[in-house]
């Protein structure tokens, strides 16, 4: 009546009933009446029948089960999640659809955590057309001259934090040319926490004592709220907030001495994200 997952559900009477064109509560009470009219009156005609002919009709609903298009395309598509589908069947076959459930929402939620803990990150280049492009953050891959666009894109929190502070660090140290903006694009960043907005302070006072001036590019509202808590884009930080890249770009080439005059359309530091 309320549509919950029944306890002691079979994939194939489920199948049965979705072939049988239930598409409502309505179809259980259907069945639980078929299956007494069963129980009452044609129990001794069912026990003339062979075993191995309620086998194969359970088993041929069971192989309709199998979604070999859908696991091919998972294989194509999503490996991780096709790993995770494939260790769902197997658990099925071998304990119970119970066991199935459990191990696709452990597995589930491990996988989500590990993307989050180390999640993609990148930095922005002008392309060859003049647009912007997201590629590996690799040391000298600049946005401009003495410009790097950093591109963290998930939540900041307390497990991911360290990565995000170590890869800023070495993006700026280790490169031949010599950094003298960073700007942040948060604009994959939903949400820090305590413990990363900690670690944001240390490595923007970390780079201010190499002379490296920071921007955050957000066109949330609440992030900007967020991080301006913590002392972001306020006269205590220091940190200013742009819309877009662009804007970001010319403030801090201008900040950094590499830009005398004003952007002029076609320039590389000038034109709308």
């Amino acid at each position: 009546m309320t549509g919950t997952f029944v306890v002691n559900g079979s994939p194939t009477k489920t199948e049965m009933v979705d072939e049988a064109g239930g598409r409502s509560q309505f179809a259980h009470l259907t069945t639980a009446t078929v299956v007494l009219i069963v129980l009452l009156f044609l129990t001794r005609p069912l026990g003339f029948l062979p075993n191995a002919v309620l086998s194969a009709i359970v088993f041929m609903i069971g192989i309709k089960l199998i979604d070999v298009k859908g696991m091919r395309e998972l294989w194509h598509l999503q490996r991780d999640e096709f790993w995770i589908a494939l260790a769902t069947a197997a658990t099925v076959v071998v304990f119970s659809v119970m066991d199935g459930i459990a191990v696709a929402v452990v597995l589930s939620l491990i996988d989500h955590i590990r993307h989050t803990y180390r999640p993609r990150t990148r930095v922005l280049v002008r392309g060859e057309a003049g647009h912007w492009q997201a590629v590996e953050p690799i040391p000298d891959r600049h946005a401009a001259p003495g410009i790097l666009i950093y591109r963290f894109e998930a939540d900041l929190f307390y497990a991911n934090c360290t990565l995000f502070m170590e890869e800023i660090l070495r993006l700026v140290s280790v490169g031949k040319e010599p950094v003298r903006g960073l700007m942040i694009d948060a604009s994959g960043i939903d949400e820090v926490d305590y413990t990363a907005a900690k670690m944001l302070l240390q490595a923007r006072n970390e780079l201010a004592k190499r002379g490296v001036a920071i921007a955050v590019v957000a066109s949330d509202d609440a992030i900007r709220e967020v991080l301006q808590r913590y002392g972001f884009g306020t006269e205590k930080g220091g940190t200013e907030f742009f819309p877009t890249v662009d804007s970001a770009i010319v403030a801090l080439s201008a900040s950094a001495g590499f830009l005398t005059k004003s952007p002029e359309p076609g320039d590389p530091v000038a034109g709308g994200r």
